[in-house]
């Protein structure tokens, strides 16, 4: 009979393997940071101490670009994964369906007893960093080129042709449901923002399938949820707006500002609405109608990735080439050349807010984040800015007044509409009082009797 046994201490999780009394084997996988010149890099350490340079080049280079949190999270993905090779001794490239199935429950930490296998796993974890791991280790797959496992089992939705009045001639957009995830029963409070660990899933879910419409909608989802951007503000930017940033070129700076070509839903609030090509010039629009967001060297480079791809004339039909130079064409403000707006439909006209709530929808609700057809207050785009609010006070310790400024607000009044705190820190935060106040008492009672 085979058993597994997980212990885990503060610097290390370690997985005892017993055949029989005469038969066993430690399984014990290490992350490592080195730090060389100023660069931190991460690597995966396997039983035998050697290092993993699948992983060292994945996490290292391919994911270069994310902050060191996420590329942690990343590893650590991958540790489970290897522990679990380690464990059933196979390669991960020759893992069948039933050992994803394994490795699923071996991620939540699910133990089994069994009559063949016993599986004592000590740490447990949640629905979404299961799926958050898994695509991970998806992402991973892809870069290892082994695309033919079933961890790609997927369910597609949403194909299907409408052939009723109007919309007779749309097709819905095509969705994919990976197998290997799990879903949770949904919570029917429609949640304001979204969480740390919902956008790493969001992120991860994007960039394991690098086509260009993810990373176009993978930037607007950043400039919403790192530097809370309104989604009025995302589609109203220009390529002109996109501006290296002048102590470090390969950060840049963004211009937030109101244009005659603009439509009602490029509007950039709190910026003022010219109202003749006069009034760029006048010195109320240069000091009131624009916005400057400096934005790190990632995203910065993210940006023009898509600026790139989204304007190479050699993998651009005819129809969206004219489309692009006739439809997407916004006023130019810093200089006489044609300027174009910078986030771009599938067919090379401006992407409008319907276009791009109607795909957002559908995403969510392919990674199980609820949303409410009902209400407008509490869905979609907005979830982002509120939850850049959240990170920056939950994250950074930030005080409300120093949100205000980074989310621009005019009043801090407007700020405290951001602050959600989860029913979990209601609770906290009740019972910390309820015990202080307990405290208070207690003391009060004491002099008293004195």
């Amino acid at each position: 009979m085979k058993k597994i046994v997980e212990s885990k201490n503060p610097s290390l999780t370690t997985y005892l393997v017993t055949l029989n009394s005469e038969n066993s084997r430690l399984v014990s996988l290490q992350i490592i940071t080195k730090i060389r010149n100023s660069n931190k890099y991460l690597l995966l350490i396997n039983t035998n101490g050697e290092t993993n340079q699948d992983v060292f080049y994945f996490i290292n280079y391919i994911c270069q670009y994310d902050t060191f949190n996420s590329r942690l999270q990343s590893i650590q993905a991958l540790k489970l994964l290897y522990s679990f090779s380690e464990i059933v001794v196979k390669n991960i490239s020759q893992f069948t369906h039933k050992d994803f199935a394994d490795l699923s429950r071996f991620i939540l930490g699910q133990s089994v007893n069994g009559s063949q296998e016993t599986w004592k796993l000590e740490i447990s974890r949640s629905i979404n960093t299961h799926n958050v791991y898994m695509a991970t280790i998806r992402k991973y797959y892809r870069h290892l080129d082994l695309t033919d496992k079933s961890i790609f089992d997927s369910t597609v939705v949403g194909i299907g042709k409408s052939t009723i009045g109007l919309l007779g001639h749309t097709k819905k957009r095509k969705e994919v449901k990976y197998n290997s995830s799990i879903s949770k029963i949904e919570n029917k409070k429609v949640p304001k923002f979204i969480t740390l660990e919902e956008y790493k899933g969001i992120k991860l879910n994007l960039e394991s399938d690098p086509t260009l419409l993810n990373l176009r909608n993978e930037v607007i989802i950043d400039l919403m949820y790192l530097k809370g951007l309104r989604l009025g503000e995302v589609l109203g930017l220009t390529l002109e707006d996109i501006k290296k940033h002048a102590d470090n070129e390969n950060a840049g700076v963004i211009f937030i500002r109101n244009r005659l070509s603009d439509k009602s839903y490029q509007y950039a609030k709190n910026c003022i609405h010219p109202q003749s090509r006069n009034d760029y010039e006048t010195a109320i629009y240069k000091e009131r109608g624009v916005q400057q967001i400096v934005i790190p060297e990632g995203l910065k480079n993210k940006i023009d990735n898509y600026i790139l791809k989204s304007r190479d004339l050699f993998s651009v039909s005819d129809r969206v080439l004219s489309n692009m130079l006739q439809k997407s064409q916004a006023d130019s403000l810093d200089s006489a050349e044609k300027n174009y707006y910078l986030f771009l439909s599938k067919n090379g006209s401006p992407l409008t807010s319907s276009g791009w709530n109607y795909w957002l929808r559908g995403f969510f609700n392919e990674l199980k984040i609820y949303t409410d057809k009902t209400s407008k207050k509490t869905n979609l785009s907005h979830r982002f800015r509120h939850g850049y609010a959240m990170y920056l006070i939950n994250e950074l310790n930030l005080t409300l007044e120093e949100v205000c400024r980074y989310m621009r607000h005019r009043s801090i009044t407007s700020t405290y509409v951001y602050y959600n705190p989860t029913e979990e820190e209601i609770m906290d935060a009740t019972l910390m009082m309820e015990k202080q106040m307990n405290q208070t008492l207690k003391g009060a009672g004491n002099i008293e009797e004195n």
